[in-house]
């Protein structure tokens, strides 16, 4: 029993993205090769760190009917130390409930934007002997501007997109499952929800982080919040851990003024029998109240084959 709480804790991401999915089966987003929409006017913000990390680009989408080339297992390296260079400002233990409180007001900002582009990934890496059945590569993404939005969804085996123009009309959706493309429209609504916030309160606060203070990024100003040290992980994670915890690595970035979490990411290495698994998470924040939705140009063919 305990073992299964502590996959929990240490799968979080997936747990994010299968809830993502919802009843339709889906998955997330990879990178697309055709002309990616909306474009982000942002860079991501440098993560200091020399541990592998997912990538969760905020445009994943792919207009192409290509089989989706979900991403191999790398051997991961993360024995460096990241030594990411603040501003002048002591370093201090972040309390539970300016962690909490930190959750909540990202929370509450994504729930009344107008716009945003919010992406996640997780990601396994290692040897492959390591990695359990259901552990696997797994990416989201959605753009919102008002009532438009548009989703790409992906697991390792099909790709989902959907658009949907505004709360009255259809929600249109393309499936590529290995170069096989359906299109139907769907019910189910886009919904925010889904990427409201990257983890749970009680997940956050059991960790020790180090306050950082307001560093300079490429994007601005934030607030990092940060933890290399497996001893800063809380100790009913690591007992219960599938594997012994042997690095970790944890980034938060948080806009001063809108309260938004614009990066979070964890890398977590694990020490199994079979060997060593690396499993990494990314929740990326970009163009916040200024994005905006291009109509995907497999639109008209989705509407000639459902209509």
């Amino acid at each position: 029993m305990h073992r299964e709480r502590g996959r929990r804790y240490l799968t979080l991401g997936v747990v994010a993205l299968v809830v993502l999915a919802g009843c339709s089966g889906f998955g997330g987003g990879g990178d697309g090769t055709a002309t990616p929409e909306p474009t982000p006017t942002d860079a991501p913000e440098p993560t200091a760190t020399a541990t592998p990390e997912p990538t969760a680009t905020a445009t994943p989408w792919d207009t192409a009917t290509a089989t989706p080339t979900p991403t191999a297992t790398p051997t991961p390296a993360p024995t460096a130390t990241p030594t990411p260079t603040p501003t002048a400002t002591p370093a201090e233990r972040v309390s539970d409930d300016e962690l909490t409180a930190i959750l909540e007001r990202h929370a509450s900002a994504v729930e009344g934007a107008n716009s945003f582009i919010i992406s996640q990934a997780v990601q396994y890496g290692g040897a492959e002997s390591a990695i359990r059945e259901g552990e696997r590569n797994l990416t989201g993404a959605l753009a919102l501007q008002g009532d438009e939005r548009r989703e790409r969804r992906e697991f390792p085996e099909e790709t989902v997109d959907r658009y949907q123009v505004d709360a009255d009309s259809p929600v249109y959706q393309r499936r590529n499952a290995s170069g096989s493309v359906e299109y139907e429209t769907v019910s189910e609504p886009i919904q925010r929800e889904a990427y409201r916030q990257p983890v749970t309160s009680d997940f956050l606060t059991s960790f020790e982080f180090t306050d950082r203070g307001v560093v300079d990024t490429s994007n601005g100003e934030r607030r990092q919040l940060v933890l290399t040290d497996v001893a800063a992980v809380g100790s009913d994670v690591r007992e219960d851990a599938d594997g012994e915890v042997t690095d970790v690595y944890f980034q938060v970035n948080v806009d001063p003024d809108t309260g938004v979490i614009t990066r979070f990411v964890y890398s977590f290495q694990l020490e199994r029998d079979a060997g060593t698994v690396l499993v990494s998470y990314a929740y990326v924040v970009q163009n916040f109240e200024s994005a905006s939705v291009t109509v995907p140009d497999w639109l008209d063919e989705a509407k000639a084959q459902t209509e």
